[in-house]
């Protein structure tokens, strides 16, 4: 079968071009509705860049109880030199904004477009644009990317040369992550019993780090067999949790170290090519928030043991 790649000849807009248009990095707001029917506010923790946490230091929010609605609020300085022969879109053309949230985690996509309001033109001013997004308990879980997009509302008339198509991508706005539920990069564990000597290995399946999952992709396996498999004490009693996390310290960066030795340290830091949800994209998630001297293992290494242990206090 033959394969076919399709290339847009259309004007579009890149990362390098949103200072030309005055596109700032939009700033996130997240709330949720509580049981007495109150809008209560979470913090948004940025660990990396546009790498987002959520705090609830009320401790009561649940993103499977709750849900969520996420503000994103984007600023556009020079809306009228995206039309013309320097821009994207026909000087008579209408163009949109709208933020979409992606999770493979629950199988689910949901796109927001901005209200008429906020629609632009070539005699748009500068605007502050809010696109508010709810996301319904028990639909989301996990790992959220969040996208903002300007697409073509309405084409221009003319063969211009510039899209002809309402509902066309012009480019991306933005790109980030929101951890939802846990912090996206959680190892399953396993107990197994093996003859083999060892007490624990880590464990991956997949075929190609960038498409395949995490989740369903990596695990730690624990040997019930081995003579100090007794002093973790996963069965019953109080965990041994200094072990327990000695171990995924370990384990985290042999996956570091193995992802980049197949992937290549250079597309990794930067995200690009990457499936949501993927093994390279759990790599790219804890090179951005805390395993930032993936070149250096001894300092690697103690970034990792940091930060698993003081996500335990």
């Amino acid at each position: 079968m033959a394969n076919h790649l399709s290339i847009s000849l259309f004007p579009s807009i890149s990362e390098s071009d949103l200072n030309k248009y005055g596109i700032t990095v939009p700033q996130f707001r997240a709330a949720y509705l509580d049981v007495n029917g109150d809008m209560k506010a979470l913090k948004l923790a940025e660990e990396g860049d546009r790498y987002y946490t959520i705090v609830d230091e009320s401790n009561e929010w649940d993103i499977e109880k709750y849900g969520i609605q996420l503000t994103v609020t984007h600023e556009i300085m020079s809306p009228a030199k995206l039309f013309g022969h320097a821009g994207v879109a026909d000087t008579d053309a209408v163009i949109g904004i709208a933020v979409m949230v992606i999770s493979k985690d629950s199988e689910r996509r949901t796109v927001k477009r901005a209200n008429p309001e906020y629609d632009l033109t070539q005699a748009s001013n500068s605007i502050r644009i809010d696109v508010i997004i709810d996301l319904k308990p028990g639909h989301y879980t996990g790992i959220a990317h969040v996208r903002s997009i300007l697409y073509v509302k309405k084409a221009s008339r003319e063969e211009t040369g510039f899209a002809d198509r309402a509902g066309f991508i012009l480019g991306d706005v933005n790109r980030a992550i929101v951890i939802l539920k846990g912090d996206g990069s959680e190892f399953p564990i396993t107990i197994v019993e093996s003859e083999d000597h060892y007490l624990w290995k880590l464990k991956t399946f997949y075929e190609d780090p960038k498409t395949d999952s995490f989740r369903n992709n990596v695990e730690i396996a624990i040997n019930r067999k081995h003579p100090l498999y007794s002093s973790l004490v996963l069965e019953g009693g109080k965990k041994n949790n200094v072990a327990i996390l000695e171990i995924m310290s370990h384990a985290t960066q042999i996956l570091i170290e193995k992802v980049i030795s197949e992937v290549g340290a250079s597309e990794i830091i930067t995200g690009r090519n990457i499936e949501i949800e993927s093994v390279a994209m759990a790599v790219y998630n804890m090179i951005s928030t805390f395993a930032k001297s993936y070149e250096n293992p001894a300092d690697l290494s103690a970034e990792i043991h940091n930060q698993i242990m003081e996500g335990e206090q």
